[in-house]
C-alpha cells in the first residue's frame, strides 16, 4: 500500500527524528552570544555608568570623567561624593554632529546607586548648529520667492505667475473662509471627481478640471530641499530629510489635509489614474474606484 504524502512512513518517521535530534544537541552546545548582564548597582558613593553606544566621554558637574566602555557588559565606575549631581555623556561623530545625553538631579546618599545606562541621542555641535542655520536662511528664502509666484485673483484661487495656472486654495469640499480653508474636504472616486470638475463654477469661470499628474505634482514643496528623483514611469518623486507635513506651500494652500489627491491622469491599467499624496509628496496609481481629495485648477492664460 501506497503511504500518502501527509502521513510519514515509519522509516521516514525514524530518519527525522535522528536529524532532530541532531539539530536539538547542536542547538544546545552552540555558544550563548548574549552580552553578559551589567551590574545592578554599585558601592555606596560610587556610579556605575554605561552609555550606548560605548566610547562615550562622560563629565559629572561638568567635570570630566573617563569614558564610558566600549564593550558590552562594562561600566565605567565614578566615585561621587554626596550630593546631587548632573551626568553627561558625549560621542563625537563628525565635525557636525555628536551623540548626547545627560541625567539631571543623581542623588547620591549612604544607599548605593542602581547602574545608570545613557542612551545617546544626536544633536548639532556649534560648528552644526552655524551650519543649519545658513541652510534654514537660505531655505526659507527659497520658500519665500515660490511662495512670491502665486497672485490671489479673487477669494479662494491663485494664480502661479510661471505656469499661468489658476489653482483652487482649498480642496473640494472645504471653502474659503476667512483667510484660510475651513470645512471638511469631500472625497471621490475618479469618475466623480471628473464630474465635479465639468460642473465646477468659481469665481465666475466654468472651465475647471482635475490637473494633470505634472502639474499637481508640481505643487509638492519640500521644505528640506531634498527630495527622490521619480521612475521612468513618473512614479516616486517623495520629499526626503526632514520636511514640513503636508508638503504644500501652507501659505498659499492652507489647511491641505495629509491625504491622496486625484489627477486627471489616466494610468495604463484601464481601472487605474494617477494621483498625489501630499503626506510624503510621492505620486503614484490608484485604483479609480478609490475616493480620494480633490483639487482644481484651470488655465488662465
Amino acid at each position: 500500500m501506497t503511504v500518502p504524502e501527509r502521513f510519514m512512513s515509519a522509516d521516514r518517521l525514524r530518519r527525522f527524528l535522528a536529524v532532530l535530534g541532531s539539530a536539538i544537541v547542536l542547538a544546545a552546545c552552540a555558544p550563548d552570544d548574549r552580552p553578559p548582564p551589567l551590574p545592578q548597582s554599585g558601592r555606596a558613593g560610587e556610579l556605575l555608568l554605561a552609555s550606548v553606544p560605548g566610547g562615550a566621554r562622560v563629565s559629572v558637574n561638568g567635570e570630566p570623567h573617563g569614558n564610558t566602555p566600549a564593550g558590552t557588559g562594562e561600566v565605567l565606575a565614578i566615585p561621587l561624593p554626596p550630593g546631587t549631581h548632573t551626568i553627561e555623556a558625549v560621542l563625537e561623530v563628525d565635525e557636525f554632529t555628536e551623540l548626547f545625553a545627560r541625567h539631571d538631579g543623581l542623588a547620591v546618599g549612604e544607599q548605593p546607586l542602581p547602574t545608570l545606562v545613557l542612551e545617546l541621542r544626536p544633536r548639532f555641535t556649534a560648528a552644526g548648529e552655524t551650519r543649519h542655520e545658513a541652510r534654514q536662511a537660505v531655505l526659507a528664502e527659497r520658500e519665500r520667492v515660490a511662495v512670491a509666484r502665486f497672485v490671489e485673483e479673487f477669494p479662494g484661487t491663485v494664480t502661479d505667475t510661471v505656469s499661468g495656472l489658476m489653482w483652487m486654495r482649498c480642496s473640494a469640499g472645504q471653502e474659503w473662509r476667512d483667510g484660510t480653508c475651513a470645512g471638511t474636504a469631500a472625497r471621490y472616486n475618479w469618475e466623480r471627481a471628473g464630474e465635479l470638475a465639468a460642473n465646477a463654477d468659481l469665481g465666475g469661470y466654468r472651465d475647471w478640471r482635475l490637473p494633470t499628474r505634472d502639474e499637481l505634482f508640481g505643487l509638492v514643496w519640500c521644505s528640506s530641499g531634498q527630495r527622490y528623483d521619480t521612475d521612468p514611469e513618473g512614479s516616486g518623486g517623495a520629499c526626503a530629510g526632514d520636511f514640513r507635513r503636508p508638503p504644500i506651500l501652507a501659505e498659499v494652500f492652507p489647511a491641505t489635509p495629509q491625504d491622496k489627491f486625484w489627477t486627471g491622469t489616466p494610468a495604463s491599467q484601464s481601472f487605474a489614474a494617477w494621483g498625489v499624496a501630499f503626506t510624503s509628496g510621492v505620486t503614484g496609481v490608484g485604483n479609480r474606484r478609490d475616493t480620494v481629495l480633490v483639487r482644481l485648477v484651470r488655465n488662465a492664460r
